[in-house]
């Protein structure tokens, strides 16, 4: 299999000395291209050649060029950049660069067509993002709350999470075989087939209802 030509945005020594390098480095089926002259960001033809670009510094004009040449991204946000998030609410990923091991799920949603927002960050994302939620929106979504149980809501919260079925069973003292029927029936009710899909329906149903999906009910994260 041919590796996806991946483009880094951003300073190479920094995103090297990251560990969100070496994770990508371990995987075969990537073949990372540094940016050296910012003025490429505006070529078509170049940026034709991507599948992906990964932002290791946040710049709007980096996260606009790519938009407009609708290369999907991933934004690498750190403890101090925090603050920057509201400029990065429109691409297709934000992970945290304290959590590396998500960079692979994230990927792995853009790439279903999905988004990903690094569950270290979602308490600072939700808030900022308000109506420019970056994906049109299936009606169901509305009803997702009331389409699945209390308990298919609490298991689906913890795999959104990132959780395996073992330790989504240790947190909410189930047995793993019960976990499983759980997110079988909650794929089946929200007809997808993967746990991806489930993550990422679930994802976009919180951001269109400014909600979390809490153990006992929906809470609203925001008036």
């Amino acid at each position: 299999m041919k590796p996806k030509k991946v483009l880094i945005v951003g300073k190479e020594k920094a995103f090297k000395k990251g560990s969100i390098h070496s994770v990508l480095l371990n995987k075969e089926k990537y073949q990372l291209h540094y940016l050296n002259n910012e003025n490429l960001l505006q070529d078509p033809l170049f940026l034709k050649g991507f599948s992906l670009a990964i932002i290791n510094k946040v710049k709007s004009i980096y996260i606009d060029s790519l938009l407009e040449n609708k290369v999907p991204s991933i934004v690498l946000i750190g403890k101090r950049e925090q603050h920057l998030i509201s400029v990065v609410s429109n691409v297709q990923g934000i992970v945290s660069k304290e959590k590396p091991e998500e960079i692979h799920f994230a990927i792995e949603m853009i790439e279903k067509g999905g988004f990903y927002f690094s569950t270290a960050l979602k308490q600072y994302i939700f808030p900022l993002m308000g109506n420019k939620i970056p994906f049109d929106l299936d009606e169901e979504l509305k009803y997702i709350p009331t389409i699945l149980t209390e308990m298919e809501l609490k298991v689906v919260e913890e795999l959104i999470n990132d959780k395996t079925n073992q330790q989504i069973a240790d947190t909410l003292y189930l047995s793993k075989r019960t976990v499983e029927y759980y997110i079988t029936s909650s794929m089946q009710k929200l007809k997808v087939n993967s746990r991806v899909g489930l993550a990422v329906k679930m994802t976009k149903a919180i951001l269109l209802q400014n909600q979390s999906i809490s153990i006992r009910k929906v809470q609203t994260v925001y008036a």
